[in-house]
């Protein structure tokens, strides 16, 4: 896993490096762009071959229960529901392997990733380096976690171009797919719909409540 890493940052580095050489070339920076986003997308997609997620997540998605046992009550589990019928839909809907589950993942997270790295004008590449070089974790080592940060994503991509319906559907399955997305997201609509309303002592006095109401949120049982 290890070795995957440092391939994929050393990669991106070096075209990093060559796109900032010649920044006003655009047809050579988006060809550039293009060949680290499918070099990052396929170091990622294999890393479940060799990753640690395979020995916590490969039991239970073989033994994942049908939807309608996850729905029943009762049911009880240590992954979030939404994360569950994941699961479940590709195990017994569509009979997917382990991988191909993870890959489905990874295809989404870099669609998401490329809708908003193309709103650029210009250093993509760099923009996908960074991200790759911040979120190494995320991408490599953590399932729910990238499943919930792609459709926040998309959720705000669907917040920029006002199509609010999906923008509530894709928040509400990041939240079940892992439960830190409802703090992240309320956060994020709390912020956006102050920059949208013009300051007043009502706006500050509503803020405030939010911000205490943040603060009194046991973080560790809703990160973790």
């Amino acid at each position: 896993m290890f070795n995957i890493i440092c391939i994929t940052i050393t990669i991106l580095c070096v075209l990093s490096l060559t796109e900032l050489l010649y920044p006003t070339h655009k047809n050579f920076s988006n060809q550039i762009y293009l060949i680290a986003l499918f070099s990052t997308a396929f170091l990622s997609t294999i890393k479940y071959y060799f990753g640690p997620d395979i020995f916590i997540y490969v039991p239970m998605y073989e033994e994942i229960p049908r939807v309608e046992e996850i729905l029943a009550p009762g049911f009880k589990s240590k992954y979030e529901i939404g994360f569950l019928i994941f699961c479940s839909i590709c195990n017994h809907w569509f009979g997917l392997s382990f991988w191909w589950m993870t890959a489905i993942i990874d295809i989404l997270f870099f669609i998401a990733l490329h809708l908003v790295l193309k709103q650029l004008p210009y250093l993509r590449t760099f923009a996908l380096f960074a991200i790759i070089l911040l979120e190494t974790n995320l991408i490599f080592f953590e399932l729910r976690q990238c499943l919930a940060v792609t459709l926040f994503t998309f959720s705000m991509l669907a917040f920029n171009k006002e199509k609010y319906i999906i923008y509530a559907a894709t928040t509400i399955v990041a939240i079940l797919m892992h439960k830190s997305a409802s703090f992240v997201c309320m956060i994020t609509l709390f912020t956006l719909l102050i920059l949208r309303f013009k300051r007043t002592n009502t706006l500050f006095a509503v803020s405030m409540v939010f911000i205490v109401v943040f603060l009194a949120i046991p973080l560790k049982s809703v990160l973790l």
